[in-house]
């Protein structure tokens, strides 16, 4: 049995008794089965390129050069930050796919260059502004609060409902750090997207839609994983055609919104994302989202969309609860996506957790949970 699911079996029973959180998901949802969707074939590639021209005005084939800057780069980004350690404020891309890391002293500028990158010398480093987040997370917001590090600008990032009091908790905790944290006030409202390979829908024996993010298995015992806000409504599961897949069998939300459904049945797994073109994207390996990357979401109701990572290590505070340590993007999702996969390429990313609730607009943001923290929480691995 993976880590992490004897207590999950307990807060599927708590979240479960949540105040009808998973009642509206549920209508927005309704089944739309796709039964006849095509079994895997060589996969084409993600049609992240056309979305990406057509949001940024550039060609596609500049698309796809920076697409696969992106891809070289997201490794470096991983093993320059880590080499930095202490001396880094972090990293993030910029809209040509460049990677720039930041330094918070001009001798180590000449690490990252040395290594393909680019270097910008900041004030603050990771860990000095993750301790401002958390002593955010430890004052508490109001429900559709949300904040997190704004790696580009080297400071913490705080969004507070319009309609909140004023000098809120957070807000005065935020005080203190001065112009390490930046406050804004929006009328935009979150809200968990609660309505086999990654994208597919998720059946609920209750009537509700989820989408499958990502297969897994812990030994001989395969599972899917998925919101945690899915499982938590306990009970049993069929796949896109209808067929049985099994049971709820953890949940983690709120805090974090991961879960896993055990597969009971014959139902092979398939090691990738159906992107809702015929064709499927192979995933081989879990990683993190960077400020600037561009990535893609597969999910049942808005299919395949893509988008850019704003900020990562984001709060997010929905009405159930907080969700921490979220990836906060411009990535299209809506209810019954929940769950669904987030991913760059070949690399798993993450699982739909929520948006905002104002449709996909220029205004819109989508809120993912990371899948290392998911797969490690669990002792699972990808397929």
């Amino acid at each position: 049995m993976p880590k992490g699911i004897r207590r999950g079996l307990l807060l599927v029973a708590a979240a479960g008794l949540a105040a009808g959180f998973a009642a509206a998901p549920a209508q927005a949802a309704p089944a739309d089965r796709a039964a006849d969707r095509p079994t895997p074939a060589a996969a084409p590639a993600v049609d992240a390129a056309a979305q990406l021209a057509a949001a940024t005005g550039i060609t596609r084939d500049q698309a796809v050069q920076r697409l696969a800057t992106q891809a070289k780069n997201v490794p470096l980004a991983d093993r320059l930050t880590k080499q930095l350690g202490a001396r880094t404020g972090g990293a993030y891309f910029e809209p040509s796919g460049a990677l720039v890391v930041t330094v918070t002293a001009a001798a180590d500028a000449a690490v990252v260059t040395r290594a393909g990158a680019k270097a910008k010398v900041v004030e603050r480093s990771a860990g000095e502004l993750a301790a401002i987040k958390t002593a955010l997370d430890k004052a508490g917001g109001v429900a559709n609060s949300t904040w997190g590090i704004d790696t580009a600008a080297n400071k913490v990032v705080l969004s507070v409902p319009a309609d909140a009091p004023r000098a809120t908790a957070v807000e005065k905790a935020a005080a203190r750090f001065g112009a390490a944290v930046s406050i804004t006030r929006t009328a935009r409202p979150v809200a968990p997207h609660n309505d086999i390979a990654g994208g597919d829908p998720l059946y609920h024996s209750s009537g509700g839609r989820c989408s499958t993010g990502f297969n897994v298995r812990a030994g001989a015992t395969r599972y899917v994983l998925t919101a945690g806000h899915c499982t938590a409504l306990g009970g049993t599961w069929n796949n896109y055609a209808g067929l049985y897949i099994g049971p709820s069998v953890g949940s983690y939300f709120p805090g974090q919104d991961h879960g896993l459904i055990r597969i009971d049945s014959s139902l092979p797994q398939i090691p990738g994302v159906y992107l809702y073109n015929g064709g499927f994207q192979t995933i081989t390996s879990a990683g993190s989202g960077y400020p600037g990357l561009y990535a893609c979401k597969s999910g049942s109701t808005t299919g395949l969309t893509c988008g850019t990572v704003l900020a990562t290590n984001v709060t997010v505070n929905y009405a159930q609860g907080p969700v921490y340590g979220t990836d906060q993007t411009t990535i299209c999702s809506q209810p019954g996506d929940s769950g669904g996969s987030y991913f760059t390429g070949a690399t798993a990313l993450g699982l739909v957790s929520g948006g905002t609730t104002s449709g996909c607009n220029s205004a819109f943001r989508s809120y993912f949970q990371p899948v290392i923290p998911a797969l490690s929480y669990w002792g699972v691995a990808l397929v």
